[in-house]
């Protein structure tokens, strides 16, 4: 089997889906059932576009809410079986024009893998150990040198760094525009900040030369009164950019813009995730 170079590790909590954060340290902190799961705006599209674009997908993520006894492993499983769900009933609603992707090649394009130890347990999986990324590596012929990593804390990539992956996304909700990006300058100095997910797979299918017939953004809708996934189009002669929510259609103008986040400021660095 040929080498897989079309390839991103994804962290999930606070990249794909909206993490819980709570001083206890309890359930409360953590994820732990299909109803307390929310996809942050944009993630879904993001992942479908790889998926779309030929790339594997391979979430890696620390759960130590396992290893303290809060869930079990098929808690976990369940909530990772309906983010599959829902892809898949996404994908179906793609115009009929899309590449289609039938249900056996989204699963086997997308893949989990978590890690149920907590940090005392000193196990060689737990981010930032590069051990999800090495197992991903072996059973899928991946190319990890040319793989992306993205995640939200310094462990995510500090992880894709002793993995031997050198495409490293750090996502920060709190930095500057909805659609922008800019070098790192943190505790690991790689990479770039990019504030959300769909727009790091934008520049990673950019900075792969893949060429995409339509564009998707993250802004502010004014209709919807939050934030929302838009398409974008260039109009001639002056090549304004129109952006159309997909939730309400509304035709955002570029002098209704308000891509500015206002997320909180960020924490004090740690290498150890969640």
């Amino acid at each position: 089997m040929a080498m897989r170079k079309r390839v991103v590790f994804l962290d999930r909590d606070d990249v794909v889906n909206k993490g819980r954060h709570h001083p206890s340290g309890d359930a409360r902190n953590y994820v732990t059932k299909w109803e307390e799961f929310e996809w942050i705006a944009g993630s879904k599209e993001a992942i479908i576009r790889l998926l779309e674009n030929d790339y594997f997908v391979a979430v890696v993520s620390n759960q130590a809410c396992i290893g303290k006894g809060i869930v079990e492993h098929g808690d976990i499983r369940t909530i990772h079986n309906m983010m599959l769900d829902e892809l898949y009933v996404a994908t179906r609603l793609l115009p009929a024009d899309k590449p289609k992707l039938l249900q056996g090649y989204l699963v086997g394009n997308l893949q989990f893998y978590i890690c149920p130890h907590t940090e005392g347990d000193q196990c060689s999986c737990r981010k930032p150990a590069p051990g999800m990324l090495l197992a991903a590596a072996y059973e899928y012929n991946i190319h990890l040198p040319s793989a992306w990593m993205v995640g939200n804390q310094q462990s995510d990539i500090a992880a894709g760094l002793r993995a031997g992956v050198k495409n490293l996304i750090r996502i920060d909700a709190s930095q500057g525009m909805l659609n922008s990006h800019i070098p790192a300058n943190s505790l690991l100095n790689h990479g770039v900040i990019i504030p959300n997910l769909l727009h790091a797979v934008n520049y990673i299918l950019e900075q792969d030369g893949v060429e995409t017939e339509d564009h998707l953004e993250v802004i502010w809708c004014p209709e919807c009164r939050t934030v929302q996934v838009a398409s974008v189009e260039h109009t001639a002669p002056f090549f304004t950019h129109i952006h159309e929510c997909t939730q309400c259609k509304y035709m955002i103008l570029e002098s209704e813009w308000n891509q500015t986040t206002t997320g909180e400021a960020p924490v004090e660095e740690d290498i150890r995730g969640c």
